[in-house]
């Protein structure tokens, strides 16, 4: 095994790289790097996703209409579908948004 010479390059956990997909393929043996992988879009346009809300301690669930795609991180544009409301919520999962409101 090789010695890890930058650890914030390399996942650390199985966890961490569910919502990525390899660039190449990756030779047996080495390390898997994160500029091996690219992150994939969890959220696309029209697709309901799962909205928390949360306001301070508080925290509330609902479902809105994402208006373009987004990756895990990312700022999205949603519609609540009861109040036609525009939200900007961070992608936090597979048609998952966090909103901090």
């Amino acid at each position: 095994s090789k010695p890890v010479l930058d650890p914030k390059d390399y996942f650390i956990s199985l966890e961490e790289i569910r919502y990525y997909k390899l660039n190449s393929d990756l030779a047996k043996g080495i390390p898997l790097k994160k500029s091996n992988l690219r992150k994939i879009d969890l959220i696309k346009p029209g697709a309901p996703v799962s909205l928390r809300l949360i306001n301070g301690g508080i925290s509330i669930k609902g479902s809105g209409i994402p208006l373009s795609s987004g990756k895990l991180g990312e700022l999205v544009k949603i519609k609540n579908q009861k109040t036609n409301t525009i939200l900007y919520g961070k992608v936090v999962g597979e048609n998952m948004v966090s909103v901090d409101l």
